[in-house]
């Protein structure tokens, strides 16, 4: 790549599969993130003080700490055997910590992946390399040329096609109700849930 702070604006990016997905399946998976002043075990009492509420998992405490260290480990731990982190890795892309090193590198890299140029790079671990390669490039572009550093790069997340819209340390240690599968938890309780527990709903696709 040229050295030159011309370049580090000219990257075209593709649309947002979200969205293109929500559009053929009509599908969803919810999440209701609760800032309330109940203790967990309140929280799950009155969930199941509803009848017809049914298809969501266990509730839990979302810890921003936890979050990034979940991260730093590619989601992975270890307890009692080896086992995925599936409740962080499931709010990556939906969730960000804005002040967290990881996760704004993490976000320039998607950024980067979805440009035009390397739909054609199907392959994981080539794609992997040039997107890497270019953020290096970028890196050092940024360096050379501070006053030309796109906005993409400054605030990755503000920038998303996805939906990363969401900064964690807004809902540290609030509590989590999540949907067992696409539609599992009934419609008619969204409003319930988002008025009675104060939660935000997010629509993770």
């Amino acid at each position: 790549m040229e050295k030159s702070g011309k370049l580090i604006n000219k990257l075209c990016f593709a649309i947002n599969p979200h969205s293109f997905i929500d559009v053929i399946t009509n599908s969803s998976s919810e999440l209701f993130v609760c800032d309330i002043d109940k203790s967990l075990e309140t929280v799950k009492e009155m969930l199941e003080s509803y009848p017809g509420l049914s298809g969501y998992d266990e509730p839990w405490i979302f810890k921003v700490d936890e979050f990034i260290k979940a991260k730093e480990n590619n989601f992975e731990r270890t307890f009692m055997g080896f086992e995925r982190d599936y409740r962080y890795q499931e709010l990556d892309g939906w969730m960000y910590v804005s002040n967290s090193d990881i996760f704004i590198i993490d976000e320039r890299k998607n950024y980067i992946e979805e440009s035009d140029k390397l739909v054609k790079f199907i392959d994981w671990h080539e794609r992997n390399k040039i997107v890497t390669d270019i953020y290096n490039e970028m890196e050092e572009q940024v360096k050379l040329f501070p006053d030309e550093t796109p906005a993409w790069w400054i605030d990755p997340f503000k920038a998303s096609k996805y939906g990363c819209n969401y900064d964690a340390r807004d809902y540290d240690n609030n509590i989590i109700i999540q949907s067992q599968d696409d539609n599992s938890i009934p419609y008619e309780y969204f409003d319930i849930i988002e008025k009675h527990f104060n939660a935000t709903r997010i629509h993770m696709g």
